[in-house]
């Protein structure tokens, strides 16, 4: 497994506390904040290149990204320039390129953790969000919701055991949450139950990206916020062993970036056995720092510092 990081093209805008996701091939990346307002704004590298993809409906940024089963991405929620918390949630389609608006949070809520999760139907994927920063009654919230796309509805779930920012993965059958500055929570959907598990390797450290490699237990966590300074760290957790490895940091320090892996190729994902503490199949191409490049890399994709948000 190669683990170097490689300048790639820049994006066509400016932007940060995006969102990343990949779908059909292609790297995207969605609304975020621009220098002077939020973005609705999305685009798409292929490689070589970025053009433009539709806009969001409602520009946001400290948004949920994530990808999900039939080539979708959802948009979950952010902060509406700095001023409210969003509940709206957008669903896209690469077959249409559109946007379309789905049922909203029951909690609007920023900087939280999103997760797609199979659905008991086989039909499209749920969503499970946690955590995150709200409006009211408390700056920080410990609630969970999932999205049954089924019914197209959200529902509370088991609220987690300790209230903050996250970022979420599924490793199946769970849900991992990356609690900003505290430690990994493994969300059980059957039992709607959490396990804690071990903290995270770097002290006071917010406001990082995740993002599974498919086909494994290996979860990358990307840059953030760690005792006050925006870092470049890397860290590899393996959910089945309940470890951190770190890897080459990125060359650049970023806070809310957002990353995503384009796969080198399309194959059905087998359920990951947690029986077997080292089990685990297939691996991650390359790594690639400010945009998309060699397939099957991770594609981290840059963030701007704002003024529309000090959180």
């Amino acid at each position: 497994m190669r683990k170097v990081w490689e300048e790639c093209p820049q994006m066509m805008e400016n932007r940060g506390s995006h969102g990343a996701a990949s779908a059909g091939g292609f790297l995207y990346a969605v609304g975020g904040g621009g220098f002077r307002s939020n973005l609705s704004s999305c685009e798409k590298f292929d490689g070589q290149v970025w053009t433009g993809a539709a806009p969001l409906a409602v520009s946001r940024h400290a948004l949920a990204v994530v990808g999900a089963n039939n080539d979708t991405i959802y948009a979950v929620g952010g902060w509406i320039d700095g001023k409210e918390c969003s509940s709206v949630v957008e669903r896209f389609t690469t077959a249409s390129n559109a946007w379309s608006t789905v049922a909203p949070l029951n909690q609007a809520r920023r900087l939280h953790g999103v997760a797609a999760f199979p659905a008991a139907d086989g039909g499209d994927d749920d969503l499970y969000a946690f955590g995150g920063n709200c409006d009211d009654p408390y700056w920080h919230t410990n609630t969970a919701e999932v999205f049954r796309a089924a019914t197209n509805s959200w529902h509370f779930v088991a609220s987690m055991p300790a209230a903050g920012g996250a970022a979420a993965v599924t490793v199946r059958p769970f849900v991992f949450v990356f609690l900003h500055g505290k430690y990994v929570l493994r969300y059980d959907p059957v039992t709607d139950s959490y396990l804690k598990l071990s903290a995270l390797p770097l002290p006071d450290w917010h406001c990082f990206d995740a993002v599974v490699v498919p086909h494994s237990t290996q979860v990358l966590l990307l840059g953030g916020v760690t005792n006050g300074r925006w870092c470049k760290a890397v860290w590899s957790y393996d959910a089945a062993k309940d470890s951190w490895e770190q890897w080459p940091s990125m060359k650049t320090a970023r806070r809310r970036c957002a990353s995503a892996i384009v796969p080198a190729a399309l194959a059905d994902q087998d359920r990951v056995g947690f029986s077997d503490a080292g089990s685990s199949s297939g691996d991650v191409g390359g790594t690639v720092d400010g945009g998309a490049g060699g397939a099957g890399g991770v594609h981290d994709v840059g963030a701007k510092k704002q003024k529309t948000d000090s959180a």
